[in-house]
């Protein structure tokens, strides 16, 4: 009872944490998808290597990287990275914690590394895990900011969160695909569009997602179907389907595959229906998260 005790504890304390560090992951509001792309697909944009360090051992090091997308953007970038425990904040010490390097020009088109440490003994006050009386347990958080020259927008801002002393893999995962339609009936020689966004659970980590479908003798586009994707980030995507007109009337299936996430399920919400099924890899072919259904009439 009390371990179950203090498993529930754990998750509330991981729920506040994520509500008051959700600025770490906030973008800039994007409109309704358009034929343009949109800023989050061409704006600077980066993380943590990984958003879930898990276990960290007490008196150990802790190290990770932090990559930075430059896209369509050039100039000077800098980078403050500040760490709490608790209510406390980490105190700058170059020597125990750090990001090298924290500043840097930037090119378009480029990939930039920057390498993260921090020496966990430096936590301060640091409370080993007690679970003899229904322990809470509490994460420590590492947060990096992301300046640019001429002050431009950037998907930058990001966090990551760990257990010290403590080996935990944490809650089941799944990223969340939202689709206009699921079930769509299209005219022989007509093209229908509509709108999807794709998001990636938040332990997650930054890097490309693509949208492969399987074969099918439909016409069928994802735009973008291809970028680089961040956890806790809507991602809005146009999808189109067209039937030739020689096409024969029936109902077809379209599977379409998520490469590059590596949560299990993928949820996909049917906004015409409000509707929400999951889809787990242990349950259909490897990669297949969702099929989609055509009636051509």
């Amino acid at each position: 009872m009390n371990c179950f005790r203090g498993c529930l504890k754990i998750i509330i304390i991981l729920c506040g944490f994520f509500l008051l560090t959700s600025g770490c992951v906030s973008q800039p509001p994007t409109k309704n998808v358009s034929s343009s792309l949109t800023s989050i697909f061409t704006a600077p944009i980066g993380g943590f290597e990984t958003t879930w360090a898990g276990v960290v051992e007490p008196n150990t090091i802790l190290e990770t990287d932090y990559i930075f997308y430059s896209r369509n953007w050039g100039g000077e970038v800098k980078y403050t990275l500040t760490g709490s425990y608790i209510d406390k904040q980490f105190v700058s010490d170059p020597q125990l914690f750090h990001i090298d390097p924290s500043s840097f020009t930037a090119e378009p088109g480029q990939i930039y590394k920057s390498h993260v440490f921090l020496n966990t003994s430096y936590i301060p006050d640091y409370k080993a895990p007690d679970f003899s009386h229904g322990g809470v347990i509490y994460p420590a958080g590492l947060n990096i900011h992301v300046s640019l020259e001429d002050n431009s927008s950037s998907f930058g801002d990001d966090g990551m969160i760990f257990y010290p002393g403590l080996l935990t893999s944490g809650p089941y995962t799944w990223n969340q695909l939202s689709i206009d339609n699921c079930s769509i009936v299209v005219n022989r020689g007509e093209t229908k569009t509509f709108n999807a966004s794709f998001r990636e659970d938040y332990k997650g980590n930054i890097g490309k997602i693509s949208f492969i479908s399987s074969n099918t003798p439909l016409n069928f586009t994802i735009t973008p179907s291809e970028y680089i994707a961040k956890p806790g980030l809507d991602f809005p995507s146009v999808v189109s389907i067209s039937a030739d007109p020689s096409l024969a009337q029936g109902q077809y299936q379209i599977n379409t595959t998520i490469n590059g996430t590596k949560a299990f399920a993928t949820m996909v919400h049917c906004r015409d229906t409000d509707s929400y099924v999951l889809y787990d890899r242990g349950r259909l072919p490897p990669n297949i998260f969702f099929p989609l259904n055509v009636t051509v009439v």
